[in-house]
Order: C-alpha cells, then structure tokens, then sequence
C-alpha cells in the first residue's frame, strides 16, 4: 500500500486468498479460519455462518463484475449451505466438522438470520429462484419456531428444538434487521415489512435506552439488561445499529429513526473511541469507562460504514473528515498489502491480539469498503500500509 488505496483492487485481493488457500476442494467449502501465514487452521468445525457470509461477499462480486471466478464460488458455497448445512427438519445445522459431518446440529437465530441475507444477494446477483424460497422458507417457517415468549426470538434452539440456555441477544435481531433490508429490495412482501417492525419495535421498547443513548448486548428473558451482563457494550454495534437505523429510515419510511441513529453514533464517538490515539474499543460501559480495551477490525470497519452512510444523508465536512480519520487508521494499523488484514490490536495498535484470519470478517471489510466507494465521501492518501 504504498501507493494511493484501491479499494476495488484490495477487495480483490481479499477474495482471491479465500477463492484459493481459504477454500476447501474436499468438502467445497470455507475454512474457518486461516493461519497468520496464511494456511488452513483446522478447528474442529465449519460454521454455516462463515458460508453465509462468503456468499454474501462472492454474490456481490458478482454483481460488481469484477471476475468470473466470483459466480463459480458463489454457486458453490449456495450448493453447500443447500445440501450439507440443511437438516432433514428443513432448517440449518450450526456447524460441521473437518470430514464433512454434523458437529452441532443446534437452530441458530444467528446464523439464519445471515442465511436470509446471503441468499437474497445470492438471487440478486443470480437471479436462482430456489435462493428466494430458502430465505422465504426460514422466514415463514423457521423463524416461529424460535419465536421467545417475551417478543423477539430465542438465540438458539438445540436438537431436539428446546431453547437453549443463555440471555436474550440483540445482536441476531440486528442482523434479521440487515437480511429484511436485503431481502426486500428482491421480494417486498407485507411478511419482510411486519418482520422489520417487529424489530423496531423492539428495539424502540427494549434494546435501547433513550436516556443513556445507548444499547445493550444481553438481556433476561424479560429483555431487561443481564444482571450478570448487561453492562457489556459494544462500540462496533452502536454504530452498526445506527448505519442499519439510518438504512431502514429511507426504505420503510420511518423518519423517526435518524435521530436515534444519531444518538447511537454520538454514543459511539463519546463514549466508545479512544480520543487519544483513534479506533473504537472493544467493550465499554454506558459511562464509558473500558471494558475490553482492544481494538478489533470490525469496529472500525462499522466505523466508516456509518460515516459514509452519514455523509451520503447530510454532506457535512464533519462526518467526511470522520470517513478519511477512519479510513487513514484502518490503512496505517489493519489492512495489509496482499489483501489479508490484522484482526486484533491492542489499544495501543503495537500488538496483534490475534494473529488468525477468521472467514466471518471478510463481509465486514467488503461491506465496509463499499459503502465508502459508494458515498464518494473518500479522497485516497498514499499511505505505507501493514506488510504482512
């Protein structure tokens, strides 16, 4: 990166490490992670949600026309999620393990939640009708299985359909939030409109306080915030509820929302950044007090996400300036020359928290990235990049 960043050509990039050492020819599927010097780390499972995930990523090459190669990897991670991850009971499995068999067979809120969105940008891109009747399926028969007495849905059911254990989680409900959006702009139907207000109202109800400005991860089955937890915040999901917030404004008609979108963002730039030397933590409480001081790249990818979604509504110099800060950080301590990245740093930039490169964080670069390219709001800088 020693030259002005391409954002096309590192999204690239990034794909072809997963077309090629990330991808497994034996079970045609992802590895679940790979290794810092770039090799399969067998871990003992396959996520359907790393799947979904590359789905989402290669259907939207697809569409961006950037290779050819894109469509067979898309076609062939919808060939697995279809055949290998779905159990006879119509709904997916969890995980696999490294031979291609069951390792976790439990109902995900989670994962179905990406599986929606994976396969409506598989049909935009496609135009595979069969994309549309999973996601239809999971949201017309799955979804009311994990339906949680309280409002919203359980986080997982385990094989025998019995709810598992656990709090009550927001994040799942964000990510149905994020497939209703996606899935509307193929199939608008009255179901993806009443599931979207479900969630807002919800969200409006339970997940986020109007006082503090803020939202929670864990909650009771009451959805009150998590006696043990409940304190937990995640800077990185503050502003990627207030990009969601901001998306679901303009395409359900719901103005309200841009302002509690810009009191997540405040939230977030307050009360989860570190002033001093830039990025959002990892964990904070409601005052700001850290938590979890590291520094993951999704955060900061959610980041310029939410400042170029920003800059696309209000034009302002402000949140621009925000864009090319957060772009210049993730330039200077997380993107690497070939394509790859640095997953977690401390604080302080100077330590790699993990050194792995999971297959879950492509999806949150590329969506990223896109929405920067898409916004118009970033001036490239010749920056010296990470060499990894």
């Amino acid at each position: 990166m020693g030259q002005d960043f391409d954002i096309s050509n590192y999204l690239k990039a990034m794909r072809e490490i997963w077309r090629t050492v990330g991808w497994d020819d034996r079970l045609g599927c992802h590895y679940e992670r790979l290794t810092a010097d770039r090799r399969p780390l067998l871990m003992g499972r396959r996520r359907g949600l790393v799947q979904a995930r590359q789905l989402y990523c290669y259907a939207v090459a697809i569409e961006i026309g950037d290779d050819s190669d894109d469509r067979n990897m898309a076609d062939a991670l919808f060939e697995v999620l279809a055949g290998r991850y779905r159990a006879d009971h119509g709904a997916w499995v969890f995980a696999l393990d490294d031979d291609g068999a069951v390792v976790d067979a439990k109902i995900d809120f989670y994962l179905h939640a990406f599986l929606i969105f994976a396969f409506a940008h598989y049909h935009r891109a496609t135009g595979a009708p069969a994309a549309l009747d999973f996601a239809w399926d999971i949201l017309d028969r799955v979804l009311p299985r994990l339906a949680a007495p309280a409002g919203g849905w359980h986080t997982a059911l385990d094989a025998d359909a019995r709810p598992m254990h656990g709090p009550l989680l927001q994040n799942p409900h964000m990510h149905l939030l994020e497939a209703c959006l996606a899935l509307n702009e193929v199939m608008p139907h009255a179901k993806v409109r009443d599931t979207v207000d479900t969630i807002i109202s919800l969200f409006e109800d339970k997940l986020f306080d109007p006082k503090g400005g803020n939202l929670a991860e864990y909650f009771d089955n009451h959805w009150q915030r998590d006696r043990a937890q409940g304190q937990r915040l995640e800077p990185g999901h503050q502003v990627e509820w207030s990009w969601l917030l901001e998306r679901v404004a303009s395409c359900f008609d719901k103005p309200q929302l841009t302002a509690i979108a810009d009191e997540l963002f405040q939230f977030g730039l307050e009360h989860g950044q570190d002033l001093q030397r830039g990025g959002l933590y990892d964990e904070v409480d409601a005052s700001g007090q850290v938590l979890v001081a590291g520094k993951r790249i999704w955060p900061q990818t959610e980041f310029v996400k939410i400042c170029a979604r920003r800059y696309i509504r209000t034009g302002s110099a402000a949140d621009q300036q925000r864009l090319q800060t957060g772009m210049a950080l993730l330039q200077q301590h997380y993107f690497c020359n070939d394509g790859s990245w640095r997953e977690h740093l401390s604080a302080d930039f100077n330590q790699q928290l993990v050194t792995d490169l999971p297959g879950s964080t492509p999806y949150h670069i590329q969506m990223g990235l896109l929405e920067v390219e898409l916004s118009g709001g970033f001036s490239p800088a010749t920056q010296s990049g990470v060499i990894c």
